[in-house]
């Protein structure tokens, strides 16, 4: 951070730069989360150097799905420490329409909308609300990020967790979750096969074979 500070006083046009320091930000408002710190404000920092990247040249897809990524994680933050998280993970769904829209062949932005969009219905969830509409909705983004790049393993993850709290959703209002619940298993099949030892992912997966037994 302090190096692309001395970069910015030299050069103040130079995007990379500002654009380094947000990744840079971002990491640290990571670290300190997971210690107990509060990353807010070093999130909101990172925010203003992706919209300072933005302005002086940095690609513009990138830094749409940057900031939606600073945006999830406070969303995320927030969700943990009982703050309402839906306008931060609406933010970055909005960010993440745009990097779509600049680079419609890009996986990435695809998945994470999906993720997004899945983490904004377990906040309406949680609040009471219907959350069928945000996980129908984040499995198609998903799909979409699968055609875009077949190989693009975090987007089964995403899937696969959508998949399995729509079936959630769908059993607590009487609905048959079975097959719900027997896709999302083949969702996580499928990322453990390409990236095998996700503590998270192998429980999720556990909670799909126990939903299904019940």
């Amino acid at each position: 951070i302090a190096d692309n500070d001395e970069v910015l006083r030299l050069e103040p046009e130079n995007g990379a730069a500002a654009a380094d320091r947000a990744t840079a930000r971002r990491d640290l408002a990571t670290w300190e989360g997971a210690t107990g710190a509060d990353p807010r404000d070093r999130l909101d920092a990172a925010i203003e150097d992706l919209d300072l990247a933005a302005s002086k040249g940095a690609p513009p897809a990138w830094t749409r799905r940057m900031r939606a990524l600073v945006r999830q994680d406070l969303g995320d933050w927030e969700a943990r420490h009982g703050a309402d998280p839906r306008e931060s993970y609406r933010a970055a769904i909005l960010d993440l329409y745009e990097a779509v829209r600049l680079d419609p062949k890009w996986a990435a932005p695809y998945a994470d909308r999906g993720n997004a969009r899945s983490t904004l219905g377990e906040a309406d969830a949680a609040r009471g609300e219907d959350p069928r509409e945000a996980y129908r909705a984040a499995i198609a983004d998903c799909d979409a990020a699968l055609v875009a790049d077949p190989s693009h393993a975090e987007a089964l993850n995403h899937r696969g967790t959508a998949r399995l709290r729509l079936a959630e959703a769908e059993g607590a209002r009487g609905e048959d979750p079975r097959e719900g619940f027997r896709r999302a298993i083949d969702d996580y099949d499928g990322f453990l096969k390409r990236t095998p030892g996700h503590a998270d992912v192998l429980a999720n997966r556990g909670i799909a074979w126990r939903r299904i037994a019940e």
